[in-house]
């Protein structure tokens, strides 16, 4: 590629650009998009503290053989979580910045509970189980 490509573009080489584009945007339109899930999703939120750890379940309790928990961070927060209250403290868990998305996947067979705890103030994180 020659140096004037790369630093002014004329009229066919927007052009040889935008049908590249075209081309890519056909082949992802294309292709579908699948997810299996084995159980309706459940879908809530949660708030943590710098306090205690909290349990992180979509509704009243975590869902029965859940095997795919999804946790946003809508916080200005970062949020640690763990398998046990003790592992999301401040030193251990996997810490979730503020506008991330972690997808946690389990064996719906073996109940895992998991909890976050707040690096800061009140942080609210969108749960869904499934």
């Amino acid at each position: 590629m020659s140096d004037h490509f790369l630093n002014e573009p004329n009229g066919f080489d927007m052009a040889r650009i935008g049908s590249g584009l075209r081309e890519i945007a056909q082949e992802t339109a294309d292709k579908k998009l699948s997810l299996t899930l084995k159980k309706a999703p459940v879908h809530g939120m949660v708030t943590a503290t710098s306090g205690t750890s909290v349990l992180l379940k979509a509704g009243a309790s975590e869902l029965e053989g859940r095997g795919l928990l999804i946790l946003k961070n809508l916080s200005k927060f970062q949020v640690k979580v763990g398998a046990s209250s003790a592992d999301a403290i401040y030193t251990k868990g996997l810490p979730i910045d503020p506008g991330q998305t972690h997808t946690i996947s389990f064996d719906s067979a073996v109940p895992v509970s998991v909890y976050a705890r707040s690096q800061g103030g009140a942080a609210t994180l969108e749960v869904t189980e499934a």
